[in-house]
């Protein structure tokens, strides 16, 4: 998710292609907002991820990416950033890494 707002982001408002169909709009706001966790400020804004296949659409913010990365917070259910874990890893093609086998 960081990779795809990170690109999004640069492209100032643009559409950015994401792999062969997803599209990424970053839509800018003024001002930042801090972490209900104390440990940071994040810029206001939103990116839209959208899946041309499927004409499915997702919302994540700046301070989604890190709730998710630092705290492993996904928002809570109703939320318009609620961060489903199955449903990003299918858009993004985010499969689990194979397990070690223990001795």
């Amino acid at each position: 998710m960081y990779q795809v707002l990170k690109k999004a982001m640069v492209a100032c408002g643009g559409p950015v292609k994401i792999g062969d169909h997803l599209t990424a709009v970053f839509h800018e706001a003024m001002g930042r907002i801090p972490s209900p966790f104390g440990d940071g400020m994040f810029p206001k804004g939103e990116v839209e991820l959208g899946d041309e296949r499927t004409g499915e659409k997702f919302y994540f913010t700046p301070l989604s990416v890190h709730l998710i990365a630092a705290h492993a917070f996904f928002q809570g259910k109703g939320s318009r950033y609620r961060i489903d874990p199955t449903t990003i890893c299918r858009l993004l093609d985010v499969r689990p890494s194979p397990q070690k086998k223990k001795e």
